[in-house]
């Protein structure tokens, strides 16, 4: 009799991954395009090394539909390491500020000197479709709401079955590189503990996505926008350190 039940339940789980997945996608492509509530400041952290996928991430951000509406609203800032060295190839962005090793190190360099109200985390490994942007700062229209956060998608192969256990683990923390969140909440919060060993990545993901999603709620409500951006597959920033250091001895 169990047997009964299995085949229209793995039918069933299928149907409702692929129905979340379709709304998804829809809302990534297409929404009613809101004029941000401040001025925003997009961060795009990236080592040197990683330099090559800038101007791929960068395209599909300066697409997005918000952007072309309200151009004046946005700031760009590139957060990079010491030996970066590629100024004049990127200079569609406002500020480019050169870090000490340690993601959250660059990001918090980034952050107290950008000018925006509403911090947009983005990564180097990253695609945004259009609408993605306009509604991660749309809930910011909201006084109460002072962060926002998104979901990755790494493989279509794995869509029809993974997409809602993603949804509910995604909502419960922040996308390091996917989020938004006000600055001066940010602030309020003392913002990211810089004192973790930033190249061991089980400390970075709990410090940067689990227990800066848990400050933030202290002062302020955390919107999950169920929209997909979608990983480049790399190795761990860790171990391509150590290639890099291994060709330069």
């Amino acid at each position: 009799m169990i047997r009964d039940f299995i085949i229209p339940g793995v039918l069933a789980y299928i149907g409702a991954n692929s129905l979340a997945l379709g709304s998804s996608l829809y809302s990534s492509q297409y929404g009613e395009v809101n004029k941000p509530n401040g001025k925003v400041s997009i961060i795009l952290p990236s080592l040197s090394i990683d330099s090559y996928l800038i101007d791929n991430v960068m395209d599909s951000i300066f697409k997005s539909n918000v952007i072309m509406e309200y151009p004046d609203s946005f700031e760009y800032i590139l957060v990079t390491d010491p030996s970066f060295n590629g100024f004049g190839d990127f200079d569609y962005f406002d500020k480019i500020i050169k870090a000490p090793l340690g993601k959250l190190t660059a990001r918090d360099m980034a952050i107290k000197q950008s000018s925006g109200d509403i911090i947009v985390a983005i990564d180097a490994d990253r695609v945004y479709n259009r609408n993605w942007l306009n509604e991660m700062v749309k809930p910011f229209n909201d006084n109460d709401v002072v962060g926002t956060t998104s979901f990755i998608v790494y493989s279509f192969i794995t869509t029809p079955f993974d997409v809602i256990p993603k949804l509910a683990y995604y909502s419960s923390k922040m996308d390091g590189g996917g989020s938004a969140f006000r600055k001066d909440a940010y602030l309020k919060v003392g913002g990211f503990n810089l004192n973790i060993d930033q190249l061991d990545w089980n400390w970075m993901i709990q410090e940067e996505e689990i227990l800066f999603k848990k400050k933030l709620e202290r002062v302020g409500k955390v919107v999950f926008v169920p929209i997909p951006n979608y990983a480049i597959p790399r190795l761990s920033t860790p171990k391509r350190l150590v290639i890099e250091q291994n060709k330069n001895v």
